[in-house]
């Protein structure tokens, strides 16, 4: 994973060389960051075994524009089917640390430090709390976190690709 990532910097020269417009060079590192973020995820699944609930990975900002740039950074997000064990977090707690250090290891998908989120609670959660941070965001209830919250509004479920026919 790390030596295809290293060569994502080449790739956007040669793709520059070659005249392809900003919109569909965006486009193509975009697809690359979902390609080398589902593998990550499909190896952390591996390793840790079938989630315990349905879940999707999600991308904010630039990502969910499809409008990624070598100097993006890696804005995303986990949601699962809402469910009281406490276990069914620490699971997706381990699955989005695996993925941030696979990530944070490929310089195509290398996050600002500041952006080193993923697994943090806040990024991390249940559909109906994820419906009801933006419900409160909304109704003005939760104004300090509206800014970096933004990124929020601007979504697209990724990954597994089931959860995009069945996102709500």
């Amino acid at each position: 994973m790390a030596r295809a990532a290293a060569d994502v910097p080449h790739l956007f020269v040669d793709l520059l060389d070659a005249h392809l417009d900003a919109a569909a060079l965006m486009r193509v590192l975009t697809v690359l960051s979902d390609a080398m973020t589902a593998r990550l995820l499909e190896l952390a699944i591996a390793r840790y075994g079938r989630p315990p609930v349905p879940f999707a990975w999600l991308a904010f900002g630039s990502g969910a524009r499809s409008e990624l740039t070598m100097a993006s950074d890696q804005d995303n997000g986990l949601a699962y089917a809402d469910t009281d064990d406490p276990a069914v977090d620490e699971f997706f707690r381990l699955v989005a640390e695996d993925r941030q250090r696979g990530a944070c290891g490929a310089a195509a998908l290398r996050s600002t430090p500041t952006a080193c989120w993923r697994a943090y609670r806040e990024w991390r959660m249940s559909l109906s709390a994820w419906k009801g941070g933006v419900r409160r965001l909304l109704e003005g209830r939760d104004l300090e976190r509206l800014r970096p919250a933004k990124r929020r509004l601007r979504l697209s479920p990724r990954w597994p690709a089931s959860c995009t026919s069945t996102w709500p």
